[in-house]
């Protein structure tokens, strides 16, 4: 993402997971966790990844913790799905931006045109 209009997507992108995530009993996560969603989101808009590729992205292991903190409540949201939704642990398992994400994010650029 380069020059204001990137900045701008990306912190309206962020109002929006924050609001998500306070509405998760279960999820108080800070800024920087947020920002790293924001990263990992924006990257799946450039094609399909191994959750191993998703995580190397933002300089992270493929451990669980960091799947369960990173990826999936970006799944929950309705933001990343899962290419082989039937079987999660398959080898073939790749990870893509939904077309969720993508209205959302042309809409947020309309908006910020107008």
């Amino acid at each position: 993402m380069a020059g204001q209009g990137g900045v701008e997507l990306s912190e309206k992108l962020s109002a929006i997971l924050n609001t998500w995530l306070s509405n998760q009993a279960s999820n108080q996560v800070s800024n920087q966790v947020v920002k790293e969603m924001i990263r990992l989101t924006m990257y799946t808009l450039t094609g399909t990844f191994k959750r191993s590729e998703l995580l190397e992205h933002i300089g992270l292991s493929k451990q669980t913790k960091n799947v369960k903190k990173y990826i999936e409540p970006l799944e929950s949201i309705g933001w990343l799905a899962k290419t082989v939704p039937d079987k999660p642990n398959s080898p073939r398992q790749r990870y893509t931006a939904t077309d969720t994400l993508k209205q959302l994010i042309a809409q947020l650029k309309k908006e910020s045109v107008l």
